[in-house]
């Protein structure tokens, strides 16, 4: 992966002729301190800091964050080196934006300690973001990091997804294949029942975003709506700043690109400045619909 990227950074650059390459200086200490955390966090109250929720956030996140970390250090960073002209001063940059890492305390909370873990690890794309932007074109530097984030999730979460692939294909080919009275019937519960466990039971999906309100579900269509309402991908590094450069590749482009292939779709429609983001999963009929032409003489 990393020698494609490589390749096609350089091919980017010599295409666009207004990039500085490796005449871009490495930002300095002063300008690195906008990845530095600083807007205060407000208390969830003991329940949202301490219950089951927080836990579940925690042992899923951490989970994951252990197959994505190696993201910045181990693909985005020696790019970064390979197109700068100073590789000691992009290790300097690196090593103070690690200094920003925030504590995880034996007595913090669980939702602080994933809080922390989550915001570090943003905080750390966000620059590697703005270290990119200086070698590459728009669509090689976007190609670059959405590409190289999405192998990382599918490492992560990639038997997951599958999984929910074929439930989702399994369950709309089961109910459309029944009745239409009792597909109704089984197709309106099972939605009640979808959106009372996102919502008042567990709601999986917490680590990665946060609270979500299910808008609507359709499980014979294969179709699902959820609302995130305040995205913890933006809130959790603390920036004066929305991280906006992970949260339109590192999140909505490298999600989207998991699910561009096969039956299952899945569109991320992030509305900054605010913090809103409304996910739509849904089922696409991939046989071209055409008329079969005539018959040969």
């Amino acid at each position: 992966m990393l020698s494609s990227a490589s390749q096609e950074g350089q091919a980017a650059r010599n295409l666009d002729r207004s990039s500085h390459g490796d005449t871009d200086p490495t930002s300095d200490t002063e300008t690195l301190l906008r990845f530095a955390p600083a807007e205060p966090i407000p208390s969830k109250g003991f329940l949202r800091a301490w219950g089951l929720q927080a836990m579940v956030d925690l042992i899923l996140g951490r989970l994951a964050l252990r197959k994505l970390s190696p993201l910045v250090p181990h693909t985005l960073v020696p790019i970064i080196k390979l197109c700068s002209a100073n590789r000691e001063e992009v290790e300097a940059a690196y090593r103070t934006v690690v200094g920003f890492r925030e504590p995880v305390r034996f007595l913090d909370s669980p939702a602080e300690k994933w809080r922390k873990r989550y915001g570090n690890f943003v905080r750390e794309i966000e620059w590697a973001c703005s270290e990119l932007r200086k070698y590459f074109n728009k669509r090689a530097y976007e190609d670059l990091v959405i590409n190289a984030t999405a192998d990382c999730l599918k490492g992560a979460l990639g038997p997951i997804i599958d999984s929910m692939k074929k439930s989702m294909l399994k369950q709309s080919e089961s109910l459309r294949s029944k009745p239409a009275g009792m597909s109704d019937f089984l197709n309106k519960v099972g939605g009640k029942m979808t959106i009372l466990f996102f919502e008042k039971v567990i709601n999986i999906t917490g680590w990665l975003a946060g609270d979500v309100e299910v808008r609507e579900v359709n499980l014979r269509d294969g179709m699902m709506v959820m609302e995130y309402p305040d995205c913890q991908m933006l809130r959790s590094p603390r920036l004066k700043s929305l991280p906006e450069e992970s949260c339109l590749l590192g999140c909505k482009g490298a999600c989207e690109k998991l699910f561009e292939d096969g039956p299952v779709r899945m569109t991320l429609d992030a509305r900054l400045p605010e913090t809103t983001c409304e996910v739509r999963m849904f089922l696409v009929d991939e046989q071209p619909n055409s008329a079969p032409g005539p018959e040969p003489a």
